[in-house]
């Protein structure tokens, strides 16, 4: 009688937990990538207002989901970004004028993390946290140079992020591990900022702007305004230069980073059924079918097993890579693995890769495809889920950029 009270127990142990990962919904994912792409938000630029109202919105849904604080302070976390200082120098050669920018030294400029966490429930892995990150800021920019919306890299992996969140905060039994969320500003690409007149916020400089000032005679807007270099995964590296928690007890990295789109690959449909097939991908033996890229298995001792498990018959639509596979089909450099990486903590890259529209006006919330974006949430679900419950954490095995 007690086991098959026992049974039917697990049974119902088991559908509730199907029914957290079932709470991953496309049209929740969808809403709030719209959000994130509001055009008030100027593309969610890290220095500058349009960022730190991200940062609020997104705080606003940490709380939503049932996510706690580290502590009193809430959920925005105060981060010191290293840029660089840019001199500025303009000269004429005939009838042109060029200018060029020397790096003057370093200096620190204040942006937001939003941090919140899920407590672990058993004695003697509490202590151990996987930690889920995801980029918030996108391209910014202004005046002449408007790009804004920034879609799919990366509102795409910061609605992943949430929902993820949300089912593991509404899953029967909790987590035996901390779970740690932390959105994050700073980018992968290094990006050239001048200060705004009037606000004293930051904006994005491109080119186009740089080279029409020179060319108007206005130069000399540019010549005394506050130049900077902010380098690729400035938040992360601040994060870890100043960690919530000791970076001794991060036993997995997860990062969530432009997950709304087709698998950016050579693929081709060899029918009218839509199915897909990889053309001479390294790794990619028995998937027929690949929908999303599972990067850094490598990483960790074992770590690849457990993720193929995690995924289940889901598997077969996966492609599970190393950080050099990913690199060699141009992933390179995109994700936020790299400085965690380098303290030797195993890390993951959850994505459908990079796209051409990335950093366009064309990288809009029309463009991410709603079913993928579910696909990817219910993924990192599983992946999160089975990180912060195995009976072992993954000895970190191998080194990388990320």
């Amino acid at each position: 009688m007690l086991t098959a009270r026992l049974s039917a127990l697990l049974v119902i142990l088991v559908i509730a937990a199907d029914r957290s990962e079932q709470q991953i919904e496309a049209a929740r994912l969808v809403q709030t990538v719209q959000k994130l792409c509001d055009l008030q938000l100027k593309g969610r630029m890290a220095l500058d207002a349009g960022g730190r109202c991200a940062a609020e919105l997104i705080a606003k849904s940490f709380h939503d989901v049932g996510l706690v604080p580290l502590d009193e302070t809430g959920f925005l976390r105060e981060l010191r970004l290293v840029v660089d200082q840019m001199e500025k120098d303009i000269y004429a050669e005939g009838q042109k004028w060029f200018y060029e920018m020397h790096p003057a030294g370093m200096s620190m400029r204040k942006s937001a993390a939003v941090i919140g966490q899920i407590p672990g429930r058993s004695r003697g892995f509490k202590e151990q946290v996987v930690l889920v990150v995801a980029r918030y800021d996108a391209s910014g920019c202004d005046g002449t140079g408007a790009i804004y919306p920034g879609a799919d890299r990366n509102a795409s992996g910061l609605s992943v992020l949430i929902e993820v969140a949300r089912a593991l905060v509404g899953r029967p039994g909790g987590v035996h591990r901390t779970v740690l969320f932390a959105a994050l500003p700073g980018g992968d690409q290094e990006v050239f900022m001048s200060r705004r007149e009037g606000d004293g916020g930051f904006e994005k400089v491109v080119d186009e702007v740089l080279e029409g000032l020179v060319e108007s005679g206005e130069w000399d807007i540019f010549l005394t305004s506050d130049l900077i270099r902010m380098p690729r995964q400035a938040g992360t590296q601040a994060l870890i230069a100043n960690p919530p928690v000791a970076l001794g007890r991060l036993c997995a990295v997860v990062d969530l980073n432009m997950l709304g789109r087709e698998l950016a690959l050579s693929l081709r449909k060899p029918d009218p059924a839509g199915e897909r097939e990889v053309q001479g991908i390294t790794g990619a033996e028995g998937v027929a079918n690949p929908r999303i890229a599972v990067i850094g298995g490598e990483s960790g001792e074992g770590l690849t097993d457990s993720l193929k498990k995690a995924c289940g018959r889901e598997a077969r639509q996966v492609l599970f890579w190393t950080f050099d596979e990913a690199h060699k089909a141009g992933f390179k450099g995109a994700s936020e693995c790299g400085p965690f990486l380098h303290q030797r903590i195993p890390s993951l890259w959850i994505t459908t890769g990079p796209q051409p529209e990335h950093g366009t006006p064309g990288d809009s919330a029309k463009t991410i495809v709603a079913a993928q974006l579910e696909r990817a949430g219910q993924l990192g679900y599983r992946i999160v889920k089975t990180l912060a419950n195995e009976s072992h954490i993954h000895a970190f095995t191998a080194e990388g950029d990320g």
